[in-house]
């Protein structure tokens, strides 16, 4: 996760103010009902979310389609929680969670609104968090996985021929069981188009690989690329590994993305956040150049509003 705060979200932010309320009015009332505004698909928040993931979903990999934006997804269900059969009380989710970027995702809507809704299993329910316990979250063991703080690439590996999905050689027998649990709870294998796209993607990374388009290659192995970490796996698997994008190549070549799409009209806030994000992010080479790329492109905005 970009390691960013939106304005949205800070103390003093719309999310940040309305996060200090509910936890006044939980503390006068532990049962008293909480209201969610969506502050979440503000555009500082999505930019943000962007630079760090690009239009793919953070639970299968996929791009998001070009008229789809995607979902802002509670990693942990903000208001109640379905594990199984089993349905929380109303208001019994992680609500003090509903305004943190780190529980944050963007998902497409068949993840989102199909799949996950407002599950989060967990390995061990008796170790659920309460608003008390709230600081113990390594302690939780949930079954998903959030793909900005564990390193989904050493976990899962891809069948070149069919596309499926298999738990990494090395792992132990309990790493194996959460990898099939996150699998089938996500359908990665049993989703026929979602198999044929990782097929396509691997099969077309390897073809520039042969072909000498070293470029294109980088692209898909950026973070920002869908089903990238199964190309970054073959470029090792292959002693190509200079073919990784490093952190900066990524942003820049995500950010070239952005400008050549931008225009700073009413609407188009969203890609401002996505550069103003990757600049702070990015080493001094990579800021000069975003700002040089930024006054060739006859942005109207002045270059220091990029920053935070």
């Amino acid at each position: 996760m970009a390691a960013v705060e939106p304005p949205t979200l800070a103390q003093a932010g719309k999310g940040g103010l309305k996060r200090g309320e509910h936890r006044q009015q939980r503390e006068a009332d532990p049962g008293a009902p909480l209201h969610f505004p969506d502050h979440g698909n503000e555009a500082d928040v999505r930019g943000v979310l962007y630079a760090s993931q690009g239009r793919v979903c953070g639970f299968c990999g996929s791009l998001l389609p070009q008229n789809d934006r995607g979902d802002v997804e509670h990693y942990r269900p903000k208001n109640s929680v379905k594990s199984g059969a089993r349905i929380e009380a109303p208001n019994g989710g992680y609500w003090w969670l509903a305004y943190e970027l780190g529980n944050y995702l963007l998902s497409c809507s068949r993840c989102n609104r199909t799949l996950k809704r407002t599950k989060f299993p967990l390995r061990d329910e008796a170790r659920r968090l309460r608003y008390d316990t709230r600081k113990d979250l390594a302690a939780e063991d949930p079954v998903l996985a959030h793909p900005a703080w564990e390193d989904l690439e050493d976990w899962v590996i891809a069948d070149l021929e069919n596309g499926i999905l298999e738990p990494a050689p090395g792992l132990d027998a309990e790493q194996r069981r959460r990898v099939e649990a996150i699998g089938e709870f996500f359908r990665w294998n049993r989703d026929g188009l979602l198999v044929q796209d990782r097929r396509r993607v691997i099969s077309e990374a390897l073809r520039y690989v042969e072909d000498g388009r070293e470029d294109a290659v980088r692209v898909m192995a950026s973070r920002h690329s869908r089903h990238s970490l199964l190309v970054v796996q073959r470029l090792k698997q292959y002693n190509r590994e200079e073919l990784i994008p490093s952190a900066d190549e990524e942003r820049q070549s995500m950010a070239i993305e952005v400008l050549a799409e931008l225009e700073i009209e009413p609407g188009e806030e969203e890609r401002l956040w996505v550069l103003r994000t990757l600049w702070e992010l990015s080493g001094a080479a990579v800021r000069g150049w975003l700002e040089q790329r930024w006054e060739e492109a006859g942005c109207r905005v002045e270059v220091e509003k990029l920053r935070f």
